[in-house]
């Protein structure tokens, strides 16, 4: 009958809507999710601690009391200095931390030049978050040859809830 195919017409127009605006809000949410993978959580720059000329070896700094536990990757600040130098140098630190025997290492390299000054290096470097919530450093061992002072300060400065592809 007449009002039967009517009503059908209705009803697959309708459905047919209902999946066009289906199909808009998964776009949609793709969209959000490429976004939210790339978008980082600021908290401030929070200070987790400094290796400076007195220090070598590995050190830990812990980040946990700025990072909530739920936290993919936390983003780290070096912040690296040298200065009042004899002759050109340079040093390579490691920065790392690891989980479940995986390791994952970054290096931050400071270097000077034969002035009464200081020369300055800093890097933004993301971090898996770990069980133990630290970032460790490495200085070479001992202080380098000719480096009168040098300093690196690390904070914590953001996070991610979803680890970046």
């Amino acid at each position: 009958t007449k009002m039967a195919d009517q009503k059908r017409e209705l009803l697959d127009k309708m459905v047919a809507e209902r999946v066009e605006v289906q199909t808009k809000m998964a776009d949609q949410k793709r969209e959000f999710d490429k976004y939210i993978k790339m978008a980082w959580i600021s908290i401030g720059k929070r200070h987790i601690g400094s290796v400076s000329s007195t220090t070598s070896g590995m050190q830990s700094y812990s980040y946990a009391a700025y990072v909530p536990p739920e936290a993919k990757e936390v983003l780290i600040y070096v912040a690296g200095y040298t200065g009042y130098n004899a002759r050109s140098q340079s040093v390579e630190v490691t920065l790392e931390t690891s989980e479940d025997g995986v390791r994952y290492t970054k290096y931050f390299y400071l270097y000077h030049y034969p002035q009464d000054a200081v020369a300055y290096n800093s890097e933004n470097m993301f971090f898996p978050v770990t069980r133990d919530r630290c970032i460790y450093v490495k200085y070479p061992e001992g202080k380098p040859a000719n480096f009168n002072y040098y300093q690196l300060d690390l904070f914590a400065i953001g996070y991610r809830h979803i680890v970046n592809p």
